[in-house]
């Protein structure tokens, strides 16, 4: 479809595109697509945007901490993806089969939350290092769970409705 951009072709207008425009910035839309860097000496940064596909990126990172944003609608997904040196945090999130995810957590405490409509299913987690806490909750078959904990006394607490059951645990440990 789009011949003209083949890898030859791609080198020969992104050598080009160095000599006309630099190193600072390229640009073009033969076949409907767009893109733009830019960097320096120690830092970069670039946004990078095509619609060849029904997709667009953003990216954008510097020496010491990095980030990362991509989005994409050629199978109605979206993704969106951040993250530093010391600590990370992703955010996902699709459409494709009714699914969401959320993904989120540092280096010292952590923290997880996922939700997605496939099969009628939701979850919920957040911990750290020294105490740590899970919340579940579902739906496809009629299921719900909590559980929480911390480092020195754990507690459960379970309540289902698949078979008319219900659960209730708590006990403490030693330090």
């Amino acid at each position: 479809m789009c011949s003209v951009f083949g890898a030859h072709k791609r080198q020969e207008t992104t050598a080009l595109l160095r000599r006309v425009c630099g190193t600072c910035g390229r640009a073009w839309s033969g076949c409907g697509q767009g893109k733009v860097r830019a960097s320096s000496g120690r830092s970069q940064g670039k946004v990078r945007v095509w619609l060849g596909q029904g997709q667009g990126v953003v990216r954008a990172w510097s020496g010491r901490g990095q980030s990362e944003i991509r989005a994409r609608s050629e199978r109605a997904q979206g993704v969106v993806w951040v993250w530093s040196e010391r600590g990370q945090g992703v955010v996902r999130a699709w459409s494709e089969r009714g699914q969401g995810v959320v993904w989120a957590w540092l280096e010292q405490g952590q923290g997880v939350v996922r939700a997605w409509s496939g099969c009628g299913q939701g979850a919920a987690r957040a911990w750290s290092r020294c105490g740590q806490g899970v919340v579940r909750a579902r739906s496809g078959c009629g299921m719900g769970v909590v559980r929480a904990w911390s480092g020195c006394g754990q507690g459960v607490v379970r309540a289902w409705s698949g078979c008319g059951q219900s659960e209730v645990r708590a006990w403490p440990l030693t330090c």
